[in-house]
């Protein structure tokens, strides 16, 4: 047998090494294999999306985009002291999260209310806002130690709500909150409320009235009261209806509430 000499040992190598690689692209269809952490990523992604801010974990919520640990925590950490997020938008509360990081976790994010887990934390009648405590409003859903405080501080300062939708007054208190408690509470049917519903019909003249006439008006309380007597003691009777926002604690909303009632 004849002895290859070494250029022709270099040429059959080559040729054996060339016939295996096409060998091995042929076996694996010429296509690189994927990378199993990128692969694992975009699983769990398409599986985790979208996430429940009412039920997610702090693991979990830091999947978001501009959501690490922190805000994770702080996300929780909200909702435990203040039950449930009433819808998205609530977010904005926790603090380190505005708007710019609401706008990029929006469309990765909802907002579901468990009736039954809610249910399991309110007493079984209903909550009467004119009346109710502190902790009592804080049974609510959505209603924490804040937004129950500031109810009552709108009640002492603005008089008794009129009618459940008065709630929309109060900061911090919007649509969505309303409508995840309005079956929940009521406004008892007193005289006071009689008298105020009954102003509806009778416009009160802010030039003439005093405190006790005033305070038929819807948010107007005895301090709200007092300051447009003490007002027209001092700058003179109001020579618009409008002139009544110049009054300190009176803004449009509650200028809005009052304009068909008034005359001057």
């Amino acid at each position: 047998m004849k002895r290859l000499s070494p250029k022709e040992l270099q040429i059959a190598g080559t040729a054996i090494a060339v016939l295996l690689v096409g060998l091995v692209v042929f076996l694996i269809g010429g296509e690189p294999q994927p990378n199993s952490n990128d692969l694992d990523k975009s699983l769990s992604g398409k599986e985790v999306y979208p996430i429940d801010i009412n039920s997610a974990s702090v693991d979990t919520l830091v999947l978001l985009p501009g959501i690490g640990p922190t805000k994770a925590n702080a996300i929780v950490e909200y909702r435990e002291e203040n039950d449930f997020f009433s819808d998205i938008q609530e977010l904005t509360n926790v603090k380190g999260i505005g708007e710019a990081t609401l706008n990029n976790i929006r469309e990765f994010v909802v907002c579901y209310i468990d009736n039954t887990e809610i249910k399991s934390k309110i007493k079984n009648e209903l909550i009467d806002i004119n009346m109710a405590t502190t902790d009592q409003l804080q049974t609510l859903p959505g209603i924490g130690p804040e937004k129950s405080q500031a109810i009552i501080d709108y009640r002492q300062n603005s008089g008794p709500f009129i009618h459940i939708d008065d709630l929309t007054k109060v900061k911090g208190i919007g649509d969505a909150t309303l409508n995840n408690i309005k079956d929940l509470i009521y406004v008892e049917e007193t005289e006071t409320n009689k008298a105020l519903r009954k102003s509806s019909h009778t416009k009160i003249n802010i030039n003439t009235a005093g405190v006790s006439e005033l305070k038929r008006l819807p948010g107007i309380g005895d301090v709200l009261a007092k300051r447009i007597v003490e007002y027209r003691d001092q700058v003179g009777q109001f020579s618009s209806r409008e002139e009544i926002m110049n009054v300190k604690g009176i803004g449009e909303k509650t200028y809005e509430s009052i304009k068909e009632l008034i005359t001057f």
